[in-house]
Formats: C-alpha cells, structure tokens, sequence
C-alpha cells in the first residue's frame, strides 16, 4: 500500500475540528479513526478512561494567575516599585 499524501491530508483536515473529550463530535472522530484502522487491515480496541474537566479548568486558570502575578512582578520591578517591594517580601529576586 502506497502512500497517498492526498488521502492523508483530507483525513486530517477531516478530524483537525474542534471537539471535547466525551462529545458526539469526540465519538464521531474516534470512529473515522477505527474506520481507517480496519481499512487498513488493523485491529482496534478501546481503552476507557476517566476525564474530568473541571481538573483541567482549574489548571488552566492557576497557570494564569501564575503567569499573572510574574508578569507582575517583573514589569513592578522596572516601574512599579510597590510590586517589586511585594516580591523582595515574598522573597523573589529580580535580576
């Protein structure tokens, strides 16, 4: 079986939609992958597992506070001296 970078191509602008873990839209993905599979002579089996995606949202926001409060910090350091005073406090050195 040659490879055909065509083919290629429209099945992935085929599944690169958007779509969420546990979604119709996930379902209808994971099955045009089986499909192809089997086309191609393999066997498929899932495997399940657990996603929560409140776990994910809450990481997400973290890293941006985070992602905040150093941007902070750095730019306070520069112009801002009751930030950069915060972080000498909180004992973060601004080089």
């Amino acid at each position: 079986m040659d490879f055909d970078a065509g083919r290629a191509r429209s099945f992935a602008a085929l599944l690169s939609r958007p779509r969420g873990c546990g979604t119709p839209d996930e379902r209808w993905a994971a099955d045009r992958v089986r499909e192809a599979f089997r086309d191609a002579g393999l066997e498929t089996r899932e495997e399940w597992f657990h996603f929560r995606a409140a776990g994910d949202a809450t990481v997400r926001v973290l890293l941006l506070l985070a992602l905040g409060v150093v941007g902070l910090m750095w730019a306070g350091g520069a112009w801002w001296p009751p930030v950069a005073g915060f972080g000498a406090a909180a004992g973060v050195v601004l080089a």
